[in-house]
């Protein structure tokens, strides 16, 4: 026992005496005789110049550098400086995890980097040998810090959990000598598509040091942001930051922190003011704010989190409060917005997760659905159970998958039992659609103990199923021994003789080794997929070579069917045939850099079938097999296509890169005897024949295009009726950034001409285009409804949005308005649960109308001509307005059989809405007396007002009564010579809400409002018929016996009552209630009585 006593005492003294040796040697090469002796010594024994070259370093957190790093003595006077320079550096890090993440630092390159040591020769003046009673102040001027300098550094690529800086660049400077800091450092970079800028500057001594921070960043004006932060202070004492920017276009940001050195303590304050996320993108639209506070200081402290306002017109709150003692950290979390709630409680060791969302539309626009996660968080255990129902989201803004993302229903849990180290997970989704793919279901289960997993999934389209099942281990050092052991791709079509023999499996398990360290694949054995005999399928194998990090993937395809795309696409397309070919690939993966590849691909005969789901038209196009051969080096790459589609029908292309950015190469392609332009949709394109040729050159950055592609073809446009005969478009390309276009075409037996000219400038990352549509006598409509001619003089510009402009001269035509099919549609503010909303192009158009007296419209009862001039302006999410005035020429109106003159018509447009026309319209009868010594009769109406609250006034000469005149109009007599019958409707429609005063629509509102109705409504039933002598009297007595008033209230929300009372006398009392969202019963009771039993079916 005394022996180890002994040997731990030694052990202790040589430790203690280490340490005591290391803080000297570190104290005498801070000071500045230490550091004299120090160069001294180094310039003794290195020599002038070294080159040094680093080509693998491990067992450190740097897991891969590769360096040229050159060390010289500058000639210099002075003997105690020394100068060290790192010319073209080139460096590669991967660090090791942090935060869940990594970071790669690639391809650093420093034009110089420059250490300078120089001697202090300043004498101490008095005040500084004052400031010496201080031992930190005394320290610091003991302590040499060189002259650091780096001019123009670069980084190429830093990476951080997935995201990615680019192009870093910038200067940096530091000095430090009697007690005076001086430094500076510039940076430049670019995240995704956004620019930064980081500046970062100090001077002055410890006492009163300042310093000042700049960070702008800015994709365009919508999404910039910069910030200010100048701190002033003592840097042993007292030191404040002030903040102060800008986000997005203009909220401003302000807050301070506060850091007292000797009482340890923090203070901190920031507040964001009228954030309006409609600046980042314009379906957002909020107004909110946003405060931070907290204080603290070595032992306690809180921070404090505050936001209020509006998201989507509904109210947003959030508080988050966060403190700190010796012993733990407590945390609150919570948010909400209208009925979503999302809270986050508890401490490091114990929390509690809720999410509640129920209107996902108060979150992401043109959403819905509902989300419901709750779990408890512990060291021991985690458990988390989710429940999604209905989801939809249209957020391709966030992220491209959520477009049109869509679930039913899904179902998931999640245990963690740290204790005894397990997993369980399940999760289950029902009806999904993903990139537009419908997924029927996804079953998977992942189980997890002592390190070994075992993942089941299957996966079910409408006429696919896949079935997967792997398990493997983590081992010690982070590596992932993954065995496949089930890969099976099934046809669920047990019916379908095209697609009968496709069920493809693995011929045998597939062992894969990963690293998630790295992350890296180390190795895998051959993936082979087989039908049943043996006959089709396709294998993968990856092959790493025992140096230089060099990966080989060999791909083989035999026969694989092309109708496994069957399985999975909407029955819009329907292919035939099979692909063989094979891939070998060499990849070195530490410089992601391509060695060798060859590859050979070939098909057999086969077709393409493309069905139009509206008008189930179906287009087929059979072709010959194709040959794609790509060859290439770490230098150069060369791809050669021939496919012949038909006899006389072929593309061939040759396209050839010198080191993967010089272009070279041509397109040749001739299309008549196939119409493989037949799958475009809502054009019926009929012997068409395309043929191009194509050179190219150039860069692949920047390519040059030089040839032309020429369409002949007739085209039928089914929803207009028009058919362009002899349509014949060519795109013609001169190598520089512009394509030209121009277009030809003849309608209604040569007689109208039509005609497209203009360009597409394609330098834009969205290709910009102006298009110039001319045309004389062309037949825009068609259709057993409607015939229409026109002379366009329009201009056409397509950029970020839609540009329309010009003149259309509509010179003849005809409209027969009572047999225009009618469309249901819904007004544009109410939106249809589960519907997508499509996000349109925004438009712009200022189009001059013009319609000569050519224009003969026709239809219930109204006969007319119509001309004027119109120019029509619309703006995106404002109502299209117009100007000018429109004319109804000869026009007469049939009504109960009178003919009645139409003297004057006027439709005013003055910068309101086009449907909200100003009326100007006088509708007369002129009465022939049987005595010619009597004096003619002229009865009339005037519309004024507008359409949607016209005004009818009375006239006539001589000046009658409203009810003669009235009765004049209609029957073509006075009151006293209409019969008892006649006179009866002439009192209801006299007496009963003021006819000539009010417009039809205020009137029943008035009335509705009055009365607290749910309905008032006048209702015909057509299906009423009577005998007649006349037009007339058949008319009569159909308005008598058909015509109600309809009044109706809701009760209840499910219960309705309703009242109707005809002209002639006849009453029904109905009540109907929901029993439930499908069943409801309706009850009626009038001159005959019945009960009904109604089920009710909604489908998506």
């Amino acid at each position: 026992m005394r022996i180890i006593k002994i040997i731990k005492w030694s052990i202790r003294i040589l430790v203690a005496t280490s340490m005591f040796l290391a803080i000297s040697l570190f104290l005498l090469i801070c000071t500045p005789t230490g550091s004299k002796l120090l160069i001294k010594v180094s310039q003794s024994l290195i020599p002038s110049s070294v080159h040094l070259t680093v080509d693998y370093l491990s067992g450190t957190l740097l897991t891969g550098i590769h360096a040229n790093i050159t060390y010289s003595q500058p000639k210099t006077t002075a003997p105690d400086a020394i100068q060290f320079k790192a010319v073209h550096t080139q460096i590669k890090i991967d660090l090791l995890p942090l935060l869940s993440g990594n970071i790669r630092l690639s391809q650093l390159q420093a034009q110089s980097i420059t250490i300078t040591t120089e001697p202090q020769t300043k004498k101490i003046t008095t005040k500084t040998k004052l400031n010496r009673s201080n031992p930190n102040n005394s320290q610091f001027n003991d302590i040499f810090i060189p002259k650091i300098f780096i001019n123009h550094f670069l980084i190429q690529a830093l990476t951080f959990k997935g995201q990615q800086l680019k192009n870093i660049s910038g200067n940096a400077y530091l000095h430090a000598s009697n007690n005076t800091i001086n430094t500076s450092v510039q940076i430049h970079g670019t995240y995704h598509s956004q620019t930064f800028y980081l500046s970062l500057s100090g001077y002055g001594p410890s006492q009163q040091f300042n310093s000042q921070l700049t960070f702008i960043s800015h994709q365009d004006t919508m999404r910039r942001l910069t910030l200010i932060a100048t701190g002033q202070g003592n840097l042993s004492q007292n030191y404040q930051f002030k903040l102060t920017g800008q986000a997005l276009q203009n909220t401003p940001i302000k807050g301070n922190a506060r850091f007292n050195l000797t009482k340890k303590t923090w203070q901190t304050q920031l507040s964001i003011t009228k954030l309006n996320l409609a600046q980042f993108n314009s379906r957002y639209s909020s107004q909110m704010n946003i405060r931070l506070t907290g204080d603290g200081n070595q032992q306690t402290g809180q921070l404090k989190f505050h936001l209020d306002g509006t998201l989507f017109k509904e109210n947003v709150f959030a508080l988050s409060n966060l403190s700190y003692n010796p012993h733990t950290i407590n945390f609150n979390i919570q948010a909400h917005n209208g009925n979503n709630k999302i809270m986050l409680t508890g401490t490091p060791k114990q929390a509690t997760l809720d999410i509640n969302l129920k209107q996902i539309d108060h979150i992401l626009p043109d959403s819905t659905g509902q989300v419901n996660i709750h779990g408890n968080l512990s060291l021991k255990k985690i458990s988390l159970i989710g429940n999604i129902d209905h989801l939809i989201l249209n957020a391709p803004e966030i992220y491209p998958i959520l477009n049109n993302f869509r679930i039913k229903q899904a179902h998931f849990n999640l245990d963690q039992n740290n204790i005894s180290n397990t997993v369980t997970a399940s999760l289950f989704v029902k009806n999904l659609i993903l990139f537009k793919l419908p997924i029927k279901s996804i079953n998977s289960q992942f189980k997890l103990k002592s390190k070994h997993f075992l993942l089941l999934t299957r996966l079910q389209t409408k006429k696919l199923q896949l079935d997967q099942q792997a398990k493997g281990q983590l081992t010690e050092k982070n590596i992932i021994n993954i065995t496949l052991n089930k890969f099976i791709i099934e046809n669920l079509e047990k019916n379908s003789a095209i697609n009968k023999d496709t069920k493809l499996s693995l011929v045998k398990p597939v062992i894969i080794k990963f690293n998630l360290k790295q992350p890296i694949l180390l190795t895998a054995s051959p993936f082979i997929l087989k039908n049943r005999n043996r006959s089709q399928g396709l294998s993968l194998e990856l092959i790493q070579s025992n140096t230089d990090n060099i990966y080989t993937i060999q791909a083989k395809l035999e026969k694989f069917p092309l109708n496994l795309i069957n399985l999975v696409t909407l029955n819009k397309l329907q292919l035939t045939g099979s692909l063989s070919g094979m891939l070998n690939l060499k990849l070195n993966q530490a410089t992601r850099k391509l060695i060798h590849i060859n590859t050979t691909l070939s098909s057999s005969a086969g077709e393409i079938k493309a069905i139009n789901p509206a008008s189930q038209r179906i287009k087929t196009v059979h072709f010959q097999p194709l040959s794609l051969i790509i060859q290439g080096d770490q230098n150069n790459l060369t791809a050669q296509l021939n496919w012949a589609l038909g006899q006389a029908d072929y593309i061939n292309a040759q396209i050839y890169l010198d080191h993967y950015k010089n272009l070279a190469g041509h397109v040749n392609y001739s299309l008549k005897a196939v119409n493989i332009l037949g799958f475009i949709p809502n054009i019926n394109i009929q012997n068409p024949k395309l043929t191009g040729t194509l050179k190219l050159s150039g860069q692949i950055t920047s390519p040059r295009i030089i040839g032309s592609t020429t369409l002949i073809a007739d085209l039928y446009l089914p929803s207009t009726g028009v058919e362009l005969k002899q349509t014949k478009m060519t795109l013609t390309a001169d190598g520089s950034s512009h394509i030209a276009i121009q277009a030809q075409a003849t309608t209604e037996g040569n007689q109208g001409h039509l005609s497209l000219h203009g360009n597409i400038d394609v330098t834009h990352l969205q290709p910009q285009a102006t298009f110039i549509i001319q045309g004389s006598n062309v037949q825009l409509v068609d259709l057993p409804y409607a015939t229409l001619y026109a002379d366009p003089n329009i201009t056409i510009a397509y950029g970020k949005r839609l540009i329309i402009t010009g003149n259309l001269a509509m010179q003849q035509g005809r409209i027969q308005i009572d047999q225009v099919p009618q469309s249901t549609t819904l007004p544009t503010d109410i939106k249809i649960k589960g519907q997508t909303q499509n996000q349109s192009l925004p438009i712009n158009t200022d189009i001059t109308l013009t319609l000569n007296k050519s224009i003969h419209i026709n239809g219930y009862g109204l006969n007319t001509q119509i001309e004027g001039q119109l120019n029509i302006i619309s703006q995106p999410n404002q109502l299209t307005r117009a100007h000018g005035n429109l004319k109804l020429l000869d026009g007469t109106y049939r009504l109960l059989g009178q003919s009645l003159n139409i003297t004057q018509g006027q439709l005013i447009f003055s910068g309101n809405a086009i449907q909200n026309p100003g009326l100007n319209i006088n509708i007369e009868r002129q009465i022939t007396p049987s005595n010619p010594a009597d004096e003619a009769i002229t009865a009339g109406v005037k519309v004024t007002g507008n359409l949607n609250k016209p005004a009818l006034t009375p006239y006539s000469t001589p000046t009658l009564s409203k009810a003669d005149i009235l009765s004049y109009l209609l029957f073509g007599t006075p009151v006293p010579q209409t019969s008892s019958g006649n006179a009866a409707i002439l009192a209801q429609l006299v007496t009963s809400s003021s006819l000539f005063n009010t417009g039809t629509g205020g009137i029943v509102q008035d009335i509705k409002k009055t009365f607290g109705l749910s309905e008032l409504s006048i209702q015909s039933n057509t299906s009423t018929t009577q005998t007649a002598t006349s037009e007339e009297e058949s008319n009569l007595d159909s308005l008598r016996s058909s015509t109600s008033l309809v009044l109706g209230k809701y009760l209840a929300p499910d219960l309705y009552i309703s009242y109707s009372v005809g002209f002639l006398g006849q009453q029904i009392a109905s009540v109907r209630y929901r029993l439930n969202q499908n069943w409801s019963i309706n009850t009626e009771a009038g001159t005959t009585s019945a009960v009904d039993l109604f089920y009710n079916i909604e489908k998506d």
